[in-house]
């Protein structure tokens, strides 16, 4: 954890530091990468993005820039995909953080690159096949 890198020793953790410690069960950023390495469990590590959200919603500058470089590696995943078929294409964004600043963040990069055709899927991601052949096939 950068923060706890940078700090004094003996600095008390700021509160984005301590939710994340808290939530992953640990209380260093030694203990949280020994257990990041003990428990390789994704969907684990990945609930943690609820914490990362909810503090870059709130203004928090290292939350917010792990929320940013989230986004980009989204967005370039995508326009790769979208190169490879010869896009433009219509994009369907679904999951658990479509509708987070995540989410907000990767449209905006979506819309800059001319990615523009994009829908935001309010059910189960599954469905977005189907919003896709639509938006494709009428």
């Amino acid at each position: 954890m950068l923060r706890a890198d940078q700090r004094e020793p003996g600095a008390a953790a700021d509160e984005f530091t301590r939710a994340i410690l808290s939530e992953a069960g640990v209380s260093s950023a030694v203990e949280l990468i020994a257990a990041f390495h003990d428990r390789p469990d994704r969907s684990f590590w990945a609930g943690l993005s609820r914490t990362v959200v909810e503090f870059a919603g709130n203004g928090d500058t290292v939350a917010r820039e792990l929320v940013q470089g989230a986004a980009e590696e989204l967005h370039a995943l995508t326009t790769a995909v979208a190169q490879q078929l010869d896009g433009p294409l219509p994009v369907v964004l679904g999951g658990g953080l479509t509708h987070t600043v995540v989410g907000e963040v990767l449209q905006e990069l979506l819309v800059e690159s001319g990615l523009t055709d994009v829908t935001v899927l309010n059910r189960e991601p599954v469905l977005g096949a189907p919003v896709l052949a639509k938006a494709l096939w009428g």
